[in-house]
């Protein structure tokens, strides 16, 4: 659409709540593809200001962009999930059971429903693009300077982030150009000043220095969401020493406010499952059963994402093998191997692995060895934790969730019992795992963790509970577990939700979360 004076460009842009330059404003008056540049622009530009480099981007981005709708369809409500209780799964296609729905992070119901379409023929699942994936590409040995370089990655990759937004001086120079300050550092620590406990002290460093900051009144709750080794912008006013800066405001690395998710196009859905922990003798085998059946009979379901823990492993704690069917790690994964061939073989399998996987403990971990693939079937493919994974157009970030527990020991407002509380958190500060010794994370070349590219889903497990939320456009969802409470659960009053997959539809992004009980 043609916009002809500067008056209307500056209304359109307003409508998608962006603000630009003049000679921005002035670049978008006639052109034919202006609505569609605007509309790209509220998508993906994060700037404070557009300005003509960001439009040049955007246009440049519409012409090599093959996905890209000039005239897109309405997306769907605001509710991203169907939390239908259904019938008992061994009468009916539908599974009995009810997601728990509770408090006001859980997602709400859609008027749509997930039933399956009418059956055309085999499934035909197209191949997936995986990226972000560290296997075969790990290069650290442990050593001083590999940390030193892991951690600086991480501090150019989100420092670029936030520099879109801010106008950061170094900390060494942070004297030098008056009172007024932006600065951009990482975590070192933070505590509650001894004089005033409403106040909160944080120190940041970059390459060239430190810098403490006073977080008071309206921050402190931000400051109460700061984890160490994230990086974080600030702009404030600089104390009389130069030593400390008084923060009037806080920027995290976070989510464009205005980003349009990626949709399939054409009508198909994935199933997300996690930690299915093939070998415990509180595997419930009972509820995979009923799965397989169903399945079996959704030929709308052509994928199959699996984040982690596959099978319950070998010396994961101790004692371990009181409650193990099999001593042998090989035969678990052979079990395994069987369980996933219940499923339909034209459905493709999407694994990555976890902390009960035989893979390093360290993040990211390569996907699993060869040697324990054999039993699989050609439809199961193996990854790294995290990747990201392309399927049908969707961006789907997988990841365990090891940080998860230690999210929800750092903030106050993060429960175990609510995951997506915590994905929330990592989407917010762009990165899965930023608590070193928290998690444990290998010094790569490159910090896997971080959230490069925004995702349109977020999956992980790890935590045996579920709960889903959409942050800015962003699906979060956390699948449960396939493993009754253990007695470690029981011992520190944990109760897993057992037996869950969440049925996302690629066209739309709806979710629907399924329980599947005998």
């Amino acid at each position: 659409m043609q916009l002809s004076s500067e008056r209307e460009v500056v209304r359109r842009l307003a409508e998608e709540g962006l603000n630009a330059s003049p000679d921005a404003v002035a670049e978008l008056v006639g052109r034919d593809d202006t609505d569609a540049v605007i509309r790209r622009l509220a998508a993906r530009c994060d700037a404070p200001v557009v300005t003509p480099e960001h439009i040049s981007d955007a246009s440049e981005a519409l012409g090599s962009s093959s996905d890209v709708n000039p005239d897109p369809p309405d997306r769907p409500a605001d509710g991203l999930a169907n939390n239908g209780t259904g019938s008992d799964a061994s009468e009916s296609d539908e599974p009995r059971g009810e997601p728990r729905t509770d408090g006001a992070t859980s997602p709400s119901p859609s008027e749509s429903t997930s039933e399956p379409s009418p059956a055309t023929g085999s499934r035909t699942p197209a191949s997936v693009d995986v990226k972000d994936d560290i296997t075969g590409e790990s290069t650290c040995t442990g050593e001083y300077p590999d940390f030193v370089g892991y951690f600086r990655d991480r501090f150019d990759q989100l420092s670029s982030t936030l520099r879109s937004r801010i106008k950061p001086r170094s900390i060494d120079s942070a004297a030098s150009g008056g009172k007024e300050v932006a600065l951009v550092g990482m975590v070192n620590e933070v505590r509650t000043t001894s004089s005033d406990r409403d106040n909160r002290l944080v120190e940041i460093e970059d390459p060239t220095g430190t810098m403490r900051l006073l977080f008071s009144d309206d921050l402190v709750d931000a400051a109460e969401t700061l984890v160490v080794d994230e990086v974080i912008g600030v702009e404030g006013r600089l104390s009389d020493d130069g030593g400390m800066v008084f923060v009037n405001e806080v920027h995290f690395p976070e989510v464009p406010p205005r980003r349009e998710p990626n949709t399939a196009s054409r009508d198909v859905k994935a199933v997300l499952v996690s930690d299915i922990h093939v070998g415990s003798d509180t595997f419930v085998g009972g509820h995979w059963d009923l799965f397989a059946d169903w399945l079996a009979d959704r030929p709308d379901v052509e994928y199959v994402l699996v984040a982690g823990d596959m099978v319950e492993g070998v010396g994961i704690y101790p004692d371990q093998d009181e409650e193990l069917t099999t001593v042998d790690i090989y035969e678990q994964y052979a079990d395994c191997a069987e369980r996933f061939a219940q499923l339909p073989d034209d459905v493709e399998i999407i694994t990555i692995t976890g902390n009960h996987d035989s893979v390093r403990l360290a993040e990211p971990q390569p996907a699993l060895a060869e040697r324990f693939r054999e039993p699989f079937g050609e439809n199961v493919s193996f990854y790294g934790n995290p990747c990201t994974v392309t399927v049908e157009g969707v961006d789907i970030l997988m990841y365990h969730g090891m940080s998860l527990n230690p999210f929800a020991e750092a903030l106050p407002h993060v429960e175990i019992e609510e995951p997506e509380t915590a994905m929330v958190e990592m989407l917010r500060k762009r990165h899965l795992a930023p608590m070193y010794g928290d998690v444990r994370l290998a010094p790569e070349e490159r910090d896997y963790l971080v959230i490069d590219d925004v995702p349109d889903v977020l999956h992980t497990g790890h935590t045996h509970t579920v709960g889903a939320e959409k942050y800015r456009n962003v699906l979060t969802v956390n699948t449960g577990a396939w493993q009754a409470q253990t007695p470690y659960q029981k011992a520190m009053n944990i109760q897993p939700d057992v037996g869950y997959a969440a049925v996302l539809d690629l066209s739309s992004l709806e979710l629907d979360l399924k329980q599947f009980a005998p």
